[in-house]
C-alpha cells in the first residue's frame, strides 16, 4: 500500500450529512426496506413500542444511559448538517449532551415494514423533541430507523435524521398559533 493510500486510510474520515445526502439516505432505506416486506406483525410493533418508551423515558429523566437497552453496539446515527455518530458509547456521549436539552420526545410512525423473518424492521417517523427552555420552539424532524431483533432483543442499528421545518407543512404544525384577538393587536 502507499504511503499516501496508507495515510488516508488511517485518517479517521468526517463526513458531513447534508439535506441531499439525508434524503438520499431516506429514499435508499425506503428501497431496500421495501423490497422484503410483509405486512405490520403486531408482536413486532408492540416490542418496537416498548424501544419507543425507554427512549421517552431517557429523555424525560435526562438519563442517557438507558438508551444503552435502545441501541446496538454498533449503531450509526447521521443526522443532518452533523458527523455521524458511530458506535454505542459514542451515542451515549451524545445522548448525554442532548438530554441535558431535552424534556421529552414524541414519536409518530408514518411507516412500517418489517423482514419476513420478522427479525428486522424499519420506521420512518416523525420525532418531536421538547426542549427544557419552554421559551425554545420544539425540534422537529423525519427519522428512518432501522431495528434488527438479536440476543438482546430489539435493537436500533442506525437512525437517519432530517431536520425539518415542519410548520410550512399541513398537518405539521408545532408552533402555537395566535388567536384571532390577538392578531388584530
Amino acid at each position: 500500500m502507499s504511503a499516501s493510500a496508507r495515510s488516508l486510510a488511517d485518517e479517521n474520515l468526517v463526513m458531513g450529512v447534508s439535506r441531499r445526502s439525508a434524503c438520499t439516505m431516506l429514499g435508499l432505506g425506503a428501497m431496500l426496506s421495501g423490497q422484503r416486506t410483509i405486512a405490520a406483525d403486531t408482536g413486532i410493533e408492540s416490542a418496537l413500542a416498548e424501544q419507543y418508551a425507554l427512549m421517552r423515558r431517557a429523555y424525560q429523566t435526562g438519563n442517557a444511559e438507558l438508551l444503552r437497552q435502545f441501541y446496538s453496539n454498533d449503531v450509526v446515527l447521521a443526522t443532518e448538517g452533523s458527523s455521524p455518530i458511530v458506535g454505542l458509547d459514542s451515542a451515549i456521549t451524545a445522548g448525554h449532551a442532548v438530554l441535558t436539552k431535552r424534556r421529552d420526545i414524541s414519536v409518530d410512525l408514518l411507516r412500517a415494514t418489517h423482514s419476513v423473518q420478522g427479525d428486522a424492521a424499519s420506521h420512518f417517523a416523525k420525532l418531536v423533541a421538547y426542549p427544557r427552555d419552554l421559551a425554545e420552539s420544539p425540534r422537529v424532524a423525519t427519522a428512518l430507523l432501522l431495528w434488527q431483533q438479536g440476543p438482546a432483543g430489539w435493537r436500533c442499528n442506525a437512525e437517519m435524521i432530517l431536520i425539518q421545518a415542519m410548520d410550512a407543512v399541513a398537518g405539521f404544525r408545532t408552533t402555537r398559533r395566535a388567536t384571532p384577538s390577538e392578531a388584530r393587536r
